[in-house]
């Protein structure tokens, strides 16, 4: 019983983090699109550089891309 808890927990963690790198992946092609933003630009040369964005970068990334679209789309 202990067993199939712990291969299900695994299997759980595996599935969060395969869906969390799915949506970072989404998100860095959806922010070349908007590079002409000066913050963007520079996550995108971070990312380049050192192969990796900071979770602070992450969730700024996000509102930003969100807010390009907003602006480009709506406005």
């Amino acid at each position: 019983m202990i067993q199939q808890v712990q291969a299900w927990l695994k299997n759980r963690r595996r599935h969060r983090l395969e869906r969390e790198a799915r949506e970072l992946d989404d998100l860095i092609r959806r922010a070349h699109l908007y590079t002409h933003n000066a913050f963007v630009a520079s996550v995108l040369f971070h990312r380049q550089r050192k192969g990796y964005i900071t979770s602070r970068q992450h969730r700024w990334l996000r509102v930003i891309v969100h807010r390009e679209y907003l602006n480009s789309h709506c406005a």
